[in-house]
């Protein structure tokens, strides 16, 4: 339950912040960019009037001041910042769906770097009032096989006991680091911190259930038997080291998969081919998401629906598609 508050919290603060720019952007655009299209307009109208000469000559100062390069570059930076915050917002929505996905059988080649960025994400709330938070990721990564969503919650907690074992108010002298390597036989991933540590009398509990070194109220001594259990399910191993007054490392290590064996990656995409065009339904209440999916799709035919009803009236006459893209929910 702690663990869901903080992750509650954390969605709100990261969503809210790039939320209230990009609202303060596209505002900026959509009330500027009307003069800007009816100075276009207007400048347009009067080159296509007649000699180029009697129209720029019959054409006034407004439209040429509404598209100088400054208003362009600041509508330019305003469309950049708005883009930004909105690629903020999708990673935490993707990381929420990633602590969505925990059906135990759902076993799939994972990037332990994904799965730390999204828990952290989801943590940043705490973490930046306690400590600074640094990644030291391998470049060249092996994947894993397990479900990524339980390994999220794996490293949400591992993150947020590191969170509570510092103190606000330190942030320059404490530190949390996330760490990622491989060696011959595993995957490696730490997560280190510069908090309380454990003591030496009750290293041997850690991993038992509902024990806890926590203040009342932050933890309830199931977050690393929990985690325990979840790596163990993959053959992996976690190692925690401590010392009281200088911090505390986690160490989790998951076997390597044989690469001759492992399924090829879903991101790999077949050898490249003559582009080809399609015809394509659209199935979507969403009248601004058919709009961006046609826009996205322009090279092909689209047809678009708006609803279910309206899709099967268009199947019953017409049934020549080669891809349906149906929202379902």
């Amino acid at each position: 339950l702690s663990s869901m508050g903080l992750l509650a919290a954390g969605v709100a603060h990261e969503i809210n912040n790039p939320l209230a720019y990009v609202l303060h952007n596209l505002e900026c655009l959509h009330q500027q960019l009307p003069e800007l299209l009816t100075a276009v307009r207007e400048l347009h109208a009067r080159r296509s009037s007649g000699p180029a000469e009697k129209a720029a000559a019959a054409v006034s100062d407004k439209p040429i001041e509404t598209i100088n390069p400054t208003t362009l570059d600041e509508l330019q930076e305003q469309l950049n910042s708005a883009l930004e915050g909105t690629y903020r917002i999708r990673d935490v929505s993707r990381g929420l769906g990633t602590f969505s996905r925990v059906e135990k059988d759902r076993v799939v080649q994972v990037n332990l770097m994904h799965v730390m960025d999204a828990a952290q994400r989801m943590a940043q709330n705490e973490i930046r009032y306690r400590a600074r938070l640094v990644t030291d990721y391998s470049q060249e990564l092996p994947t894993v096989r397990a479900n990524e969503g339980q390994l999220s919650q794996v490293f949400l907690n591992l993150i947020i006991n590191a969170v509570h074992s510092i103190e606000e108010g330190h942030i320059k002298d404490n530190e949390i680091r996330l760490r990622t390597w491989a060696d011959e036989a595993a995957v490696c991933a730490e997560v280190r911190d510069t908090g309380a540590g454990v003591s030496p009398e009750h290293m041997h509990q850690i991993f038992e259930p509902f024990f806890t070194t926590k203040k009342a109220g932050l933890g309830s001594g199931l977050g690393l038997p929990l985690s325990k259990n979840i790596v163990e399910s993959y053959g992996g191993s976690i190692e925690i080291e401590s010392e009281p007054g200088k911090g505390t490392s986690v160490t989790i290590r998951l076997p390597l998969q044989d690469r001759e064996a492992a399924p090829r990656n879903a991101d790999e995409r077949p050898a490249s081919r003559a582009e080809v065009q399609g015809r394509i339904l659209i199935v979507d209440d969403e009248a601004s998401v058919r709009k961006a999916l046609a826009r996205m799709l322009r090279k092909h035919e689209v047809v678009a629906a708006a609803s279910g009803e309206e899709a099967k009236a268009m199947l019953n006459s017409d049934q020549a598609f080669d891809v349906i893209l149906c929202d379902m929910m």
